[in-house]
């Protein structure tokens, strides 16, 4: 054999390679001189190498020399560096799964879902991949195959507060707010920090009525976070929800800088709550303007045009009953 390859030496750069003659002669010689300097490398394969040589050169025997030579060939193939499937499948594994990474981050939900499924299939015990496939199908509307991705990651691994979070998430989106509740309740008792949890949890015990627990959330991410207009928004609507006019008037009257679709519908129900009709026509036209997919924004400005109608009926009502009784 010429060039037969070798097993690469734990320390050394690279693969040795067995010379394919062991004979006596002059070539022999420059082969028995060039094999002994291996003695110099502390390797056991090395080692083995000029022990053959050795015995060459005792028996001085061309048979005796292939006979080493064929001894020590299976040291080739046992030791010789094989591709391990794992280790292809993992590679193959995370190459789909940043691919799917890119295609979530710019919107390509099919594609995403597409990647990360190739990459669950050659890593089904990966906890990311779990996590992001749940995540993609919470938000094509897929609820039970998000469930079933984020409760086996969890079951995988119990102490991923993040896929807890993530399936609180989907329970949310598919409108089962007693579930998503008692998810979300278990990341804010693990993470009392984790602001984010926390106003979703606050947002679930509204979506329950369960208005104190709801604005004690709330409160507790609007003093952490006042800069946090999101959680500003959600809190002047529990309070109104819940009948807190005076609570909710401090955060009117700084929303009222604001000229966004929410800031306007907040400032807008505010006003039908303190029956200021006319003042609430004006603030929910303007949200529709700016935002009119605005959740419960029409029902709203429904209600508004039919007060202030209302309103200006029962007005003129009442002038033409003072006009007729000074009449009569």
């Amino acid at each position: 054999m010429r060039n037969s390859p070798g097993p690469r030496d734990a320390g050394g750069p690279g693969p040795f390679f067995f010379p394919d003659h062991l004979q006596t002669g002059r070539r022999g010689h420059a082969a028995r001189a060039g094999l002994d300097r291996l003695s110099c490398v502390a390797t056991p394969f090395a080692k083995l190498q000029v022990m053959a040589i050795h015995w060459a050169r005792l028996g001085r025997d061309a048979r005796q020399c292939s006979r080493c030579r064929l001894a020590c060939l299976p040291l080739f193939l046992t030791f010789a560096p094989l591709p391990i499937p794992g280790q292809t499948a993992a590679n193959l594994a995370q190459r789909d799964f940043a691919r799917g990474i890119q295609m979530h981050q710019k919107g390509d939900l099919q594609g995403a879902r597409q990647a990360y499924e190739a990459a669950l299939k050659l890593a089904p015990r990966r906890v990311d991949v779990l996590t992001n496939l749940g995540l993609v199908y919470s938000q094509l509307g897929q609820r039970e195959q998000a469930v079933r991705c984020l409760r086996k990651a969890l079951n995988l691994d119990p102490r991923q507060e993040r896929v807890r979070l993530n399936l609180g998430i989907a329970y949310m989106r598919g409108q089962e707010f007693e579930e998503a509740s008692r998810e979300l309740s278990r990341v804010v008792a693990a993470q009392p920090q984790n602001y984010a949890a926390r106003h979703l949890l606050g947002l679930c015990f509204l979506k329950l009525e369960k208005f104190g627990q709801g604005i004690g959330e709330l409160e507790a991410v609007a003093n952490a976070q006042p800069a946090n207009l999101d959680a500003t928004y959600t809190l002047a609507s529990a309070y109104i929800k819940a009948n807190q006019a005076q609570k909710a008037e401090a955060i009117v009257e700084k929303l009222k800088a604001y000229d966004t679709a929410e800031a306007h519908f907040i400032v807008g129900s505010y006003d039908l709550t303190i029956l200021e009709y006319r003042k609430a026509l004006t603030e929910l036209k303007r949200a529709l303007a700016l935002n009119p997919n605005l959740p419960d924004l029409h029902s709203q400005l429904a209600y508004a045009i039919l007060s202030s109608h209302t309103r200006t009926c029962s007005r003129a009502m009442r002038n033409w009953r003072r006009g007729c009784s000074k009449t009569n």
